[in-house]
């Protein structure tokens, strides 16, 4: 599981709807969409219509606006039974079940969400019996039911006992679903076969965020299985849209990292990296899968632990796409480092007419700033590719270690 700005604020705004009596929500959800109240209104100055007849509006006091409302009102009876029941189990098994050979997908439905149907039946039963017991919300909907029926029966027809029959007829259907429920589990059980109950660990994005932004949320980064990684969607370089950067600078530092990239796959770590354009500019140490990606087949300085699109990098003892790397980038006053599995693959000079001349031909020429030192943030590059991320350190050196 995994904790994000507005957290706490989320698990709180989800239960808010059991403070609201379901009548009150089915009166403002009326007011709100009816044909007089603001939706509509608005509608109708916006487009010039003048009667119903002039434009298609669903009409809100049907079963289906009932079951809206209902849901709206009943579900946090699930989420918190469901929220207990996961937050509760213990990562034990779900280890073991990785180790077995599941998927993250694959554990959690054929572990996590077995283990918490009994929370689940719990939760959907104190829901339906709160549909049971809802009068209000109905009537005013407009919607006949059995608690309609039952408050018909017995206070207009004064028919106690027909009354008692039709509730008893509704709480039979309640009491059918949970042993339906109870006999599709069959005799599954379960329990701890640990004493060393591990509850299930929260895991942060302490210390990043989005590029330009204020926290990481935009992005589509997480932590899985330990890696930071994020999945493949074919949508190519978002030009920081989507990037991950630091939350401090650095100008002098040793930066080592574990990654590996997916068949066919992009990105790369920045570094010098400044927020002062629309799309993150500095410089690039490459990742890429050099058999697969066009990118890689332009040449050299494109290719895997290369100043992306300036230097090339050399004698590389690199691991294919799918195998985990280990690189490092090390800067030393104006000396810049590339490593590449323990073996330093390019060194160049900051600022150097050689750089000059290498910056002069590529993409970054009118980056007036690009070549020099910085005191820039590092940043993780989302270029539409599976990549993952493990055991990322950064020091300080030279001066800037005491800072």
């Amino acid at each position: 599981m995994y904790r994000f700005p507005g957290r706490g604020l989320l698990d709180r705004l989800l239960v808010l709807p059991l403070a609201m009596p379901t009548y009150i929500v089915a009166y403002c959800y009326v007011e709100l969409l009816d044909f007089s109240g603001p939706v509509q209104r608005t509608l109708r100055a916006l487009f010039g219509w003048r009667t119903v007849k002039d434009y298609w509006f669903p009409d809100v006091r049907t079963l289906t606006g009932a079951i809206l409302v209902l849901s709206a009102v009943l579900y946090p009876y699930v989420y918190l039974s469901a929220r207990a029941s996961f937050v509760q189990q213990s990562i034990c098994v779900l280890e073991v079940a990785r180790t077995l050979g599941r998927t993250s997908a694959g554990a959690f439905w054929s572990v996590a969400l077995p283990l918490a149907r009994p929370a689940l039946a719990a939760g959907v039963a104190l829901a339906l019996m709160e549909c049971l017991n809802d009068l209000g919300a109905v009537q005013y909907l407009g919607v006949s039911t059995l608690t309609v029926s039952i408050y018909a029966t017995w206070l207009q027809r004064s028919s106690l006992a027909g009354a008692a029959q039709i509730a008893l007829v509704a709480l039979l259907f309640v009491l059918a679903l949970l042993v339906a429920e109870r006999a599709a589990r069959g005799k599954s059980q379960f329990h701890h076969t640990t004493g060393r109950y591990r509850s299930i660990p929260f895991s942060d994005l302490e210390g990043w965020r989005g590029y330009n932004k204020p926290d990481a949320t935009e992005t589509r980064w997480r932590v899985e299985d330990g890696l930071l990684t994020l999945p493949s969607n074919g949508a190519g370089d978002t030009h920081g849209a989507r990037d991950l950067i630091t939350d401090a600078t650095f100008e002098q530092f040793d930066l080592r990292w574990e990654w590996k990239i997916a068949l066919g796959g992009n990105s790369g770590v920045k570094y010098f990296v400044l927020e002062d354009r629309p799309d993150a500019i500095g410089h690039e140490y490459q990742m890429i899968d050099d058999e697969r990606h066009p990118d890689a087949k332009i040449g050299p300085h494109r290719q895997t632990a290369a100043f992306y699109d300036v230097f090339p990098a050399s004698n590389r003892p690199i691991k294919p796409a799918g195998e985990l790397n280990t690189s490092r980038i090390l800067v030393q006053g104006n000396t810049v480092e590339h490593y590449l599995n323990g073996t330093r693959v390019l060194r160049y000079t900051l600022d150097s007419p050689e750089l000059r001349a290498a910056v002069a031909k590529s993409k970054f020429k009118d980056v007036q700033r690009f070549g020099k030192l910085q005191n820039g943030h590092i940043l993780l590059q989302d270029h539409g590719n599976q990549v993952w991320f493990r055991n990322i350190k950064i020091r300080r050196t030279g001066n800037s270690a005491t800072r």
